[in-house]
């Protein structure tokens, strides 16, 4: 201790033991962040094995097959995913929340053309939900119809003017549109 200067125990005291401190808070926060993780994984693939079981016992109840491909999409199952969003529809073809959910799961396996169809779907069988204007003004930017991308990120914004995520991209919208050259 006698060879340490009052410079760098200065030093120590108001640089390293901070960033020590903070590097340690940030190593707790990512620990726990995987953590949280996890255990939505879990929770997803504990859902899944509960609606598996549900299934067996009442085949013909669509909010089953409904909700275990809800938990598939949750974890990247997404061909899993769309083959109990089939099955919803096939039980229930008026289920309008099947086919928003079915769209991303098409959407994200590359399939523009039937994520479209199930949007469209959906805005017919429940005209008074956001959620499948604001996915497919989604799909209709990354397709390139901007025009289009724009007029339903406004209706899902008429329909819910509180969606953050509708907000958000109607936003980036507005600001792709003042500085196109």
């Amino acid at each position: 201790m006698d060879n340490i200067d009052y410079t760098s125990a200065k030093f120590i005291v108001k640089i390293v033991i901070p960033v020590l401190i903070l590097s340690g808070a940030w190593i707790y926060s990512f620990i726990k962040g995987l953590m949280k993780k996890d255990v939505r994984s879990n929770g997803f693939e504990q859902a899944i094995k509960y609606y598996s079981k549900k299934i067996k016992a009442e085949p013909y109840n669509y909010i089953n097959y409904f909700e275990r491909g809800t938990a598939n999409l949750k974890l990247g199952s997404y061909a899993c995913a769309l083959d109990d969003f089939n099955k919803t529809i096939e039980l229930n073809s008026e289920y309008s929340d099947a086919y928003v959910n079915r769209a991303i799961a098409y959407y994200t396996l590359g399939d523009s053309k039937n994520a479209l169809n199930d949007c469209n779907m959906s805005i017919k069988l429940n005209p008074a939900s956001a959620i499948p204007y604001y996915n497919r003004s989604i799909i209709l930017y990354n397709l390139g119809e901007f025009d289009s991308a724009v007029a339903d990120c406004k209706a899902a914004l008429e329909l819910n003017p509180r969606d953050q995520d509708a907000l958000s991209f109607y936003g980036r919208l507005q600001y792709e549109l003042e500085n196109k050259s």
